[in-house]
């Protein structure tokens, strides 16, 4: 199976093209040499039996509803082209049919762009409407931090949105979490206070906000734009109507910071 490793001496990310262009580690070099694994890597036997549940990172698309870990659409892990590669960038894209038989309902591509940088990885996930018939989209990520010790999940609101209030903070055990913020300066850490270390998540791009559902069961988090603050839960209303040629785009930005002492 094919394997991508982009670094630029600071991040360190590897990528599965024929696993879903899912990411199987990304690692954080810290200023005394030591490699810290800011995401849960997959095993050999993870990749090899391609279990979508345990890979690091894995682009979410065209559909999928955070009802509930047991509701999501499972991610497709189906082969990605690799469209172009070097040690600090790569681009895949990956064509799909919906429907059966000869006549499909409707076609799509979805592209992924990947490129270390002085911000950090930065992630763009694309879906286009290449068919004929309109067809209704919602992307996102799934990932898989690494799990040790304490952790906890800080969410930094969008400016505006909350003015004077702290900042949520959720210390993370068998307790899920799901939220809504608008997008425009939000900011989500994961934190490891024993290490005095955060993985920073910035959605970047996409609709109006970002849904965060963390599923302690599964330790994993999932990031959604949606097109509206949902009033209970999710629903079909939240995915946006590509016509034809249309494209549904959003950009993620991980990173890692040292905690204040």
């Amino acid at each position: 199976m094919r394997k991508l490793s982009l670094t630029d001496g600071k991040l360190s990310v590897e990528i599965l093209p024929d696993c879903g262009g899912a990411l199987s580690a990304l690692r954080w070099t810290a200023r005394d040499g030591r490699m810290v694994n800011l995401l849960r890597p997959a095993s050999v036997q993870d990749i090899t039996a391609r279990n979508a549940g345990l890979l690091s990172c894995v682009p979410i698309g065209p559909i999928a509803h955070p009802q509930g870990p047991d509701a999501h659409q499972q991610p497709g892990l189906e082969e990605w082209t690799v469209q172009d590669a070097s040690h600090v960038r790569a681009t895949l894209t990956r064509r799909q049919e919906i429907g059966n038989g000869e006549s499909p309902h409707s076609s799509y591509q979805l592209l992924q762009r990947f490129e270390l940088g002085p911000q950090g990885l930065r992630l763009q996930l694309t879906v286009t409407n290449i068919g004929v018939q309109s067809m209704s989209a919602q992307i996102g990520f799934r990932l898989r931090p690494d799990w040790r010790g304490e952790n906890i999940l800080r969410l930094t609101p969008a400016r505006g949105d909350t003015v004077g209030e702290p900042v949520a903070a959720y210390p993370l055990s068998q307790r899920d979490v799901h939220v809504c913020l608008q997008h425009q300066g939000c900011e989500f850490r994961y934190e490891w206070p024993e290490e005095r270390l955060a993985l920073i998540l910035s959605l970047v791009r996409g609709v109006e906000h970002i849904g965060l559902d963390y599923w302690a069961g599964q330790r994993e988090i999932w990031l959604t734009p949606l097109s509206h603050r949902p009033e209970d839960g999710r629903d079909v209303a939240n995915t946006c109507i590509l016509q034809k040629g249309d494209s549904l785009s959003t950009i993620l930005l991980l990173s890692a910071a040292p905690l204040a002492a």
